[in-house]
């Protein structure tokens, strides 16, 4: 993987999942602006053998910085989203980012 490549997990609920005026998502209760918390996966945490990372809905090291500032809410949960990250190189294109995953054994608790 190139130097500045990086992921992030992010949890949606319907508080974070924001409603738009004239579109109707059964699912979305949030303010105009909504969005979820997010969590950075360490690149150390990114190795070629399965590895199992746990993330809380609160607390320490739960995702952050969503609008709402809420804690997730496990009832309410509408999606889940990994995000890669490619930062750009020295010549103005995007850094070479090369990713093969395997997500599996999803479990909430």
């Amino acid at each position: 993987m190139g130097t500045g490549c990086a992921m992030q997990l992010a949890i949606n609920d319907s508080e974070h999942d924001q409603i738009i005026p004239g579109v109707v998502d059964p699912k979305a209760a949030g303010p105009v602006g909504s969005y979820p918390p997010q969590l950075s996966i360490a690149s150390a945490e990114l190795v070629s053998t399965a590895v199992t990372i746990k993330v809380p809905f609160a607390g320490t090291n739960a995702p952050t910085g969503g609008s709402p500032p809420t804690p997730i809410d496990p009832l309410k949960l509408v999606g889940l989203l990994w995000q890669m990250s490619t930062p750009v190189a020295s010549d103005g294109g995007a850094a070479e980012c090369v990713w093969n995953i395997n997500v599996s054994n999803v479990r909430f608790y």
